[in-house]
Protein backbone atom coordinates (compact mmCIF):
# COMPACT_ATOMS: atom_id res chain seq x y z
CA UNK A 1 0.00 0.00 0.00
CA UNK A 2 2.91 2.39 0.67
CA UNK A 3 4.20 1.93 -2.59
CA UNK A 4 1.13 2.95 -4.36
CA UNK A 5 1.00 5.65 -1.90
CA UNK A 6 4.54 6.62 -2.92
CA UNK A 7 3.87 6.36 -6.72
CA UNK A 8 0.22 8.21 -6.73
CA UNK A 9 1.84 11.03 -4.88
CA UNK A 10 4.56 11.41 -7.52
CA UNK A 11 2.06 11.47 -10.10
CA UNK A 12 0.69 14.46 -8.42
CA UNK A 13 3.88 16.05 -7.97
CA UNK A 14 5.02 16.14 -11.01
CA UNK A 15 1.84 17.28 -11.95
CA UNK A 16 2.50 20.76 -9.59
CA UNK A 17 -0.90 20.16 -7.79
CA UNK A 18 0.62 18.25 -4.39
CA UNK A 19 3.36 19.94 -3.11
CA UNK A 20 4.06 23.02 -3.08
CA UNK A 21 6.38 26.01 -0.94
CA UNK A 22 5.48 27.35 2.25
CA UNK A 23 4.50 31.13 1.70
CA UNK A 24 4.19 33.68 4.69
CA UNK A 25 1.15 34.42 4.08
CA UNK A 26 -0.50 31.58 4.62
CA UNK A 27 -0.31 32.78 8.64
CA UNK A 28 -3.34 34.06 9.62
CA UNK A 29 -3.73 37.49 12.08
CA UNK A 30 -4.44 36.58 15.98
CA UNK A 31 -8.27 37.17 16.52
CA UNK A 32 -8.03 38.82 19.82
CA UNK A 33 -11.81 38.80 20.49
CA UNK A 34 -11.32 35.53 21.10
CA UNK A 35 -8.50 35.95 24.31
CA UNK A 36 -9.65 34.90 27.51
CA UNK A 37 -9.88 38.43 29.87
CA UNK A 38 -9.90 36.38 32.99
CA UNK A 39 -8.41 40.25 35.24
CA UNK A 40 -6.01 36.80 37.62
CA UNK A 41 -2.82 38.30 38.79
CA UNK A 42 0.37 36.79 36.41
CA UNK A 43 3.72 37.68 36.53
CA UNK A 44 5.90 37.69 33.14
CA UNK A 45 9.12 37.58 31.68
CA UNK A 46 10.68 41.18 30.57
CA UNK A 47 14.55 40.31 30.37
CA UNK A 48 16.75 37.26 30.31
CA UNK A 49 19.99 36.26 30.72
CA UNK A 50 21.38 32.39 30.20
CA UNK A 51 20.04 29.41 28.84
CA UNK A 52 17.29 27.70 31.23
CA UNK A 53 19.86 24.21 31.38
CA UNK A 54 21.62 22.16 33.78
CA UNK A 55 25.15 20.80 32.54
CA UNK A 56 25.51 17.35 33.46
CA UNK A 57 29.16 17.82 33.54
CA UNK A 58 29.33 21.01 35.76
CA UNK A 59 26.19 21.68 36.89
CA UNK A 60 27.47 24.38 39.67
CA UNK A 61 28.27 26.68 36.47
CA UNK A 62 24.40 26.26 35.04
CA UNK A 63 23.20 29.50 36.30
CA UNK A 64 20.98 31.83 34.55
CA UNK A 65 18.72 34.34 35.16
CA UNK A 66 15.29 36.24 34.88
CA UNK A 67 13.64 39.75 35.33
CA UNK A 68 10.19 39.16 36.09
CA UNK A 69 6.92 42.01 36.32
CA UNK A 70 4.13 41.20 38.43
CA UNK A 71 1.03 41.94 36.30
CA UNK A 72 -2.90 42.61 37.89
CA UNK A 73 -5.70 44.59 37.21
CA UNK A 74 -4.02 46.55 40.49
CA UNK A 75 -1.04 47.06 38.64
CA UNK A 76 0.42 44.47 41.04
CA UNK A 77 0.37 45.79 43.68
CA UNK A 78 -2.28 43.94 45.14
CA UNK A 79 0.74 40.34 44.69
CA UNK A 80 1.88 40.23 48.47
CA UNK A 81 3.99 37.21 47.43
CA UNK A 82 5.63 35.05 44.78
CA UNK A 83 6.52 31.67 45.55
CA UNK A 84 8.81 29.33 43.06
CA UNK A 85 8.70 25.59 43.19
CA UNK A 86 10.87 23.41 41.11
CA UNK A 87 10.37 19.23 40.69
CA UNK A 88 12.01 16.61 38.41
CA UNK A 89 11.66 14.54 35.93
CA UNK A 90 13.47 11.25 34.91
CA UNK A 91 13.39 10.81 31.00
CA UNK A 92 15.45 8.66 30.99
CA UNK A 93 13.41 5.62 32.57
CA UNK A 94 13.03 1.83 31.33
CA UNK A 95 10.88 1.76 27.93
CA UNK A 96 7.37 0.96 29.16
CA UNK A 97 7.74 2.65 32.98
CA UNK A 98 5.72 6.05 33.17
CA UNK A 99 7.55 8.90 33.35
CA UNK A 100 6.26 11.15 36.46
CA UNK A 101 7.91 14.07 37.97
CA UNK A 102 8.78 13.85 41.66
CA UNK A 103 7.09 16.18 44.63
CA UNK A 104 7.48 19.77 44.28
CA UNK A 105 9.82 21.55 46.69
CA UNK A 106 10.00 25.71 47.40
CA UNK A 107 12.83 26.58 45.59
CA UNK A 108 12.80 30.37 46.12
CA UNK A 109 10.11 33.19 47.60
CA UNK A 110 9.83 36.73 47.21
CA UNK A 111 7.76 39.03 49.05
CA UNK A 112 6.56 42.46 47.62
CA UNK A 113 8.73 44.18 50.23
CA UNK A 114 11.54 43.07 48.23
CA UNK A 115 9.57 44.07 44.50
CA UNK A 116 11.44 47.36 42.68
CA UNK A 117 8.67 49.56 41.78
CA UNK A 118 10.49 52.32 39.05
CA UNK A 119 8.23 51.18 36.32
CA UNK A 120 4.41 50.56 35.82
CA UNK A 121 4.25 47.33 37.57
CA UNK A 122 6.69 45.97 39.97
CA UNK A 123 9.82 43.70 39.11
CA UNK A 124 11.62 41.06 40.86
CA UNK A 125 14.80 39.05 39.78
CA UNK A 126 15.60 35.47 39.98
CA UNK A 127 18.98 33.51 39.64
CA UNK A 128 18.78 30.45 38.95
CA UNK A 129 21.61 27.56 39.60
CA UNK A 130 21.88 23.81 38.77
CA UNK A 131 23.65 22.43 41.75
CA UNK A 132 21.07 24.44 44.54
CA UNK A 133 18.47 22.66 42.75
CA UNK A 134 20.17 19.35 42.68
CA UNK A 135 20.93 20.09 46.50
CA UNK A 136 17.13 21.11 47.50
CA UNK A 137 15.73 17.58 45.40
CA UNK A 138 18.60 15.37 47.32
CA UNK A 139 20.22 14.45 43.92
CA UNK A 140 23.73 14.35 42.40
CA UNK A 141 25.54 13.74 39.09
CA UNK A 142 24.68 10.33 39.25
CA UNK A 143 20.81 10.74 39.25
CA UNK A 144 20.52 12.41 36.40
CA UNK A 145 21.15 11.89 32.68
CA UNK A 146 20.68 14.21 29.65
CA UNK A 147 16.77 15.31 28.15
CA UNK A 148 15.84 14.52 32.12
CA UNK A 149 14.07 17.83 33.34
CA UNK A 150 13.72 20.18 36.24
CA UNK A 151 10.18 21.53 36.32
CA UNK A 152 9.87 25.31 37.34
CA UNK A 153 6.65 26.42 38.84
CA UNK A 154 4.83 30.24 40.32
CA UNK A 155 2.35 30.70 42.49
CA UNK A 156 1.30 34.38 42.46
CA UNK A 157 -0.34 35.41 46.00
CA UNK A 158 -2.84 37.66 46.67
CA UNK A 159 -5.75 38.50 49.35
CA UNK A 160 -7.81 37.04 46.62
CA UNK A 161 -5.96 33.48 46.88
CA UNK A 162 -3.55 31.65 44.91
CA UNK A 163 -2.71 31.88 41.30
CA UNK A 164 -0.85 29.87 38.80
CA UNK A 165 -0.57 28.36 35.66
CA UNK A 166 -2.32 31.46 33.98
CA UNK A 167 -1.77 31.76 30.30
CA UNK A 168 -3.84 34.29 27.87
CA UNK A 169 -5.02 37.61 29.73
CA UNK A 170 -6.17 41.14 29.67
CA UNK A 171 -4.08 43.34 27.72
CA UNK A 172 -3.05 40.31 25.19
CA UNK A 173 -0.74 39.24 27.54
CA UNK A 174 0.89 36.22 28.46
CA UNK A 175 2.24 34.54 31.69
CA UNK A 176 5.52 32.84 32.70
CA UNK A 177 4.46 30.69 35.52
CA UNK A 178 6.43 27.89 34.24
CA UNK A 179 10.27 26.92 33.02
CA UNK A 180 11.48 23.61 31.90
CA UNK A 181 15.81 23.26 32.52
CA UNK A 182 16.90 20.33 30.61
CA UNK A 183 19.99 18.69 31.63
CA UNK A 184 22.59 18.72 29.19
CA UNK A 185 25.80 18.10 28.43
CA UNK A 186 27.68 21.11 27.05
CA UNK A 187 30.10 20.76 24.27
CA UNK A 188 32.64 22.62 22.74
CA UNK A 189 31.17 24.75 19.86
CA UNK A 190 33.54 23.46 17.32
CA UNK A 191 32.90 20.05 17.72
CA UNK A 192 30.45 17.89 15.33
CA UNK A 193 30.93 20.87 12.78
CA UNK A 194 32.17 21.05 9.34
CA UNK A 195 31.31 18.88 6.85
CA UNK A 196 29.75 15.58 7.12
CA UNK A 197 28.33 13.33 4.17
CA UNK A 198 24.28 12.51 4.37
CA UNK A 199 23.64 8.79 3.94
CA UNK A 200 19.74 7.51 4.05
CA UNK A 201 19.58 4.39 6.30
CA UNK A 202 15.73 3.82 6.80
CA UNK A 203 13.61 6.52 4.15
CA UNK A 204 10.91 8.24 4.87
CA UNK A 205 7.70 7.88 3.47
CA UNK A 206 8.44 9.53 0.60
CA UNK A 207 11.52 8.25 -0.35
CA UNK A 208 14.90 9.83 0.58
CA UNK A 209 14.58 12.86 2.57
CA UNK A 210 17.27 14.73 1.17
CA UNK A 211 19.83 13.81 -1.51
CA UNK A 212 21.79 10.95 -0.78
CA UNK A 213 25.63 11.23 -0.16
CA UNK A 214 25.45 15.07 -0.28
CA UNK A 215 27.27 17.26 1.40
CA UNK A 216 26.67 19.37 3.78
CA UNK A 217 28.17 21.49 6.38
CA UNK A 218 27.42 21.88 10.06
CA UNK A 219 27.42 24.51 11.93
CA UNK A 220 26.94 24.69 15.88
CA UNK A 221 24.01 27.04 17.22
CA UNK A 222 24.74 26.78 20.58
CA UNK A 223 27.23 24.37 22.57
CA UNK A 224 24.52 21.72 21.81
CA UNK A 225 22.35 22.47 18.33
CA UNK A 226 23.57 21.90 15.32
CA UNK A 227 22.01 22.38 12.02
CA UNK A 228 22.85 21.62 8.46
CA UNK A 229 20.34 22.69 5.18
CA UNK A 230 19.45 20.69 2.53
CA UNK A 231 16.71 20.74 -0.53
CA UNK A 232 13.79 18.76 0.80
CA UNK A 233 12.83 15.93 -1.71
CA UNK A 234 15.35 16.85 -4.22
CA UNK A 235 13.81 13.49 -6.39
CA UNK A 236 11.05 15.54 -7.40
CA UNK A 237 12.31 18.78 -8.56
CA UNK A 238 9.63 20.83 -7.11
CA UNK A 239 11.69 24.16 -7.30
CA UNK A 240 12.27 24.81 -3.33
CA UNK A 241 15.59 25.55 -2.11
CA UNK A 242 17.50 24.89 1.00
CA UNK A 243 15.75 24.37 4.43
CA UNK A 244 17.54 24.54 8.03
CA UNK A 245 17.37 21.18 9.89
CA UNK A 246 18.50 21.23 13.24
CA UNK A 247 19.41 18.44 15.90
CA UNK A 248 20.51 18.80 19.39
CA UNK A 249 23.39 16.87 21.10
CA UNK A 250 22.34 15.87 24.42
CA UNK A 251 24.54 13.76 26.70
CA UNK A 252 24.38 10.56 24.61
CA UNK A 253 20.92 11.47 22.89
CA UNK A 254 20.57 13.28 19.09
CA UNK A 255 17.06 15.03 19.99
CA UNK A 256 15.09 16.52 17.44
CA UNK A 257 13.45 19.79 18.32
CA UNK A 258 9.81 19.50 16.65
CA UNK A 259 7.95 21.57 14.28
CA UNK A 260 10.61 22.13 12.31
CA UNK A 261 10.03 23.51 8.68
CA UNK A 262 10.73 21.70 5.51
CA UNK A 263 9.82 24.38 2.95
CA UNK A 264 7.33 22.04 1.18
CA UNK A 265 3.58 21.24 1.89
CA UNK A 266 -0.21 19.71 0.97
CA UNK A 267 -2.08 21.97 3.22
CA UNK A 268 -0.58 23.53 6.02
CA UNK A 269 3.29 22.32 6.07
CA UNK A 270 5.22 19.30 5.99
CA UNK A 271 7.06 19.33 9.14
CA UNK A 272 9.82 17.67 10.92
CA UNK A 273 9.98 16.25 14.88
CA UNK A 274 11.38 13.99 17.10
CA UNK A 275 10.97 10.20 16.63
CA UNK A 276 7.81 8.55 18.07
CA UNK A 277 10.24 5.50 19.16
CA UNK A 278 13.76 6.27 21.41
CA UNK A 279 16.05 8.77 19.55
CA UNK A 280 19.75 7.90 18.54
CA UNK A 281 22.53 7.35 20.25
CA UNK A 282 25.91 9.38 19.69
CA UNK A 283 29.50 9.11 21.34
CA UNK A 284 30.31 12.75 21.93
CA UNK A 285 33.65 11.44 22.24
CA UNK A 286 33.71 10.44 18.64
CA UNK A 287 32.41 13.38 15.89
CA UNK A 288 33.35 11.30 13.06
CA UNK A 289 29.55 9.88 12.99
CA UNK A 290 26.10 11.27 13.65
CA UNK A 291 22.91 8.77 13.41
CA UNK A 292 19.79 10.87 13.20
CA UNK A 293 16.25 9.69 13.73
CA UNK A 294 13.23 12.01 13.34
CA UNK A 295 9.65 12.20 12.57
CA UNK A 296 8.99 12.86 8.37
CA UNK A 297 5.94 14.83 7.89
CA UNK A 298 4.64 15.04 12.21
CA UNK A 299 1.01 16.32 11.34
CA UNK A 300 0.64 13.75 8.62
CA UNK A 301 0.24 16.72 6.33
CA UNK A 302 0.58 14.69 2.77
CA UNK A 303 -0.09 11.36 4.41
CA UNK A 304 0.69 9.00 7.22
CA UNK A 305 4.28 10.32 9.30
CA UNK A 306 6.97 8.33 8.62
CA UNK A 307 10.32 7.76 10.61
CA UNK A 308 13.42 7.62 8.81
CA UNK A 309 16.89 7.37 10.23
CA UNK A 310 20.03 8.92 8.04
CA UNK A 311 24.01 9.27 9.15
CA UNK A 312 26.20 11.99 8.80
CA UNK A 313 29.72 10.84 8.08
CA UNK A 314 32.40 13.43 8.43
CA UNK A 315 34.19 14.01 5.18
Amino acid sequence: MKSNFIKGMITLVSLGLFLTSCEDDDKLPVDFDDLNVSGAPFIQIINQSGDASVDLFNPAASSWTREYQVVSLEDGEDVTRVELYVSYTDNTVPEGTTIMATAESLYQAFDASVFSDTGIYPTFSVDYNGQEVLDLLGLNIADIAGTDAFNFRWDVITDRGTFTDVSANFDNQSADHTITATVVCLLDETLFTGMYRINQVNPGPFGNTWEEDLVVEVTAVSSTIREFSAIYLPQFAIGNGPAPFQFELVCDQVVIPSAQGSGLQCANGITFGPPATANAMFDFTDESIITIKFTEDEAGDCGPPGEPTITLTKV
